[in-house]
């Protein structure tokens, strides 16, 4: 019995520090102001960053809340949408790909970071399917 109990504070606690980060972004705590620039920089109008940005923070928002509050098949649905999110949120932001000199690092350890909590992610998920 003890062996279940510490078992569930685990899953718990963690699923509420991976959803942290998702959280914050979501209710404006994180500066949000590089990102905008990063989507206009990579292609979106202008005129639609607002609202690119607003979706994001909906969608990471109502997946934190899945993940954290829910412990069935929502907080599976909360995971997959926090990781679809991250995935194109990564190929934005992170592209190590074509950044060159002293920015390659930087850019590859935050891919290699955002691809671990993907994985992370899609791992939790599986706990409730």
């Amino acid at each position: 019995m003890a062996h279940e109990t510490v078992i569930r504070a685990a899953l718990v606690v963690g699923k509420t520090l991976v959803a942290l980060i998702f959280l914050l972004n979501a209710l404006g705590v994180v500066d949000q102001a590089g990102a905008a620039r990063e989507l206009a920089g990579f292609g979106v109008p202008r005129r639609w960053v607002p609202l690119a940005m607003l979706t994001g923070r909906g969608v990471q928002l109502v997946g934190a809340i899945l993940l954290v509050l829910w412990g069935d098949r929502l907080a599976a649905l909360g995971c997959v949408m926090l990781a679809a999110f991250l995935a194109q949120a990564t190929l934005v932001a992170h592209p190590f790909w074509s950044a060159t000199g002293d920015a390659r690092t930087p850019q590859l350890v935050n891919f290699l970071k955002n691809v671990a909590i993907i994985g992370g992610l899609l791992s939790l998920a599986s706990v409730y399917v």
